[in-house]
């Protein structure tokens, strides 16, 4: 699976080495992530600040990609390993939220972790992570 990566970006922040990227406006509600939840597989949620190593476990049967659900809640830059990066402009808080990542990525057998970078240790933002099937 090397070399699949999908990502979506919603409105108010740009990327840089994405290789497929699209930008639209933000909903009113959450977006949903292409593919579908593996049953077996408890996403990660909350908010964080700085850079974070997330333990998923190991992969349930029939898991593909890790989907990554990234909103910036301050401004900075947010990568994920292997997905790229988000730069969200100044003027973004927790009380002004800016742009939605939508990152699903491949991942090795083994893995069970994934991390998110900032490029400020007290950049904050909400992630939702799990295993799902494309």
């Amino acid at each position: 699976m090397a070399g699949l990566v999908t990502a979506v970006l919603l409105s108010g922040c740009t990327t840089a080495d994405e290789p497929e990227v699209e930008e639209q406006s933000t909903p009113s509600t959450a977006p949903s992530t292409a593919g579908t939840s593996v049953a077996d597989a408890e996403p990660v949620t909350g908010t964080y600040t700085g850079t974070t190593t997330f333990d998923l476990g190991p992969a349930p049967e029939g898991a593909t990609t890790i989907s990554i659900t990234l909103t910036c809640l301050s401004p900075g830059t947010f990568g994920v390993e292997g997905g790229g990066e988000a730069l969200c402009d100044d003027g973004v808080s927790a009380e002004a939220p800016g742009a939605t990542a939508i990152w699903s990525l491949p991942f090795s057998a083994g893995q069970e972790s994934i991390e998110v970078t900032t490029s400020d240790p007290d950049a904050t933002y909400q992630a939702r992570i799990f295993y799902k099937t494309d």
